[in-house]
């Protein structure tokens, strides 16, 4: 919405797209964040090299 916009000469911000994504009756599709994965903890002792 805001690139067609840009591309027609309007000048828009944030909020201006909103309300017309709103009378349009669209939604945004943005992507997640990433975010790191947890692993589960095991019961081993791990070995770290250079460590006593």
């Amino acid at each position: 919405m805001h690139a067609q916009l840009a591309r027609a000469g309007v000048p828009c911000g944030p909020e201006l797209v909103h309300d017309i994504m709103r009378e349009l009756d669209l939604r945004p599709c943005q992507p997640r964040p990433w975010r790191a994965g947890l692993t589960e903890p095991d019961d081993r002792d791990h070995h770290i090299p250079g460590r006593a």
